[in-house]
């Protein structure tokens, strides 16, 4: 029995890649589709609470889809389960972990001395 090994495919035979802004992620514009449909609701003065919050979940699941090991991606079942997951951990990490280093001791004290000097 050989050795499996890595070649590149004849010419011929490559897949031809798409070339361009999201040509290659399907998902991430759908994902971006709907944060521009809750944006244009939101601008024109109406409220949509689910379409908010499946923005908030899905759009960065979506986004991260690539991510995901190449047997989650060709699954489409993995994916799906896979998406909200996602989602909820980006924005969880964007929300609740601070992205810098230093001592919060300074930020807060100047917060109290930008309060004293509204009041």
């Amino acid at each position: 029995m050989g050795f499996l090994t890595i070649q590149a495919a004849p010419a011929g035979n490559r897949p031809l890649r798409a070339r361009g802004i999201g040509r290659g992620r399907p998902l991430a514009l759908i994902g971006a589709a709907l944060a521009l449909l809750e944006f244009a609701i939101a601008a024109a003065g109406g409220r949509f609470p689910l379409l908010a919050g499946l923005v908030l979940v899905l759009s960065p699941g979506l986004a991260l889809v690539p991510v995901l090991p190449a047997r989650a991606r060709e699954s489409w079942a993995a994916t799906v389960a896979a998406v909200p997951v996602l989602g909820f951990a980006a924005s969880w990490f964007v929300q609740n972990v601070p992205l810098r280093t230093t001592n919060g001791k300074p930020a807060q004290n100047s917060q109290q001395a930008a309060e004293e000097l509204a009041v």
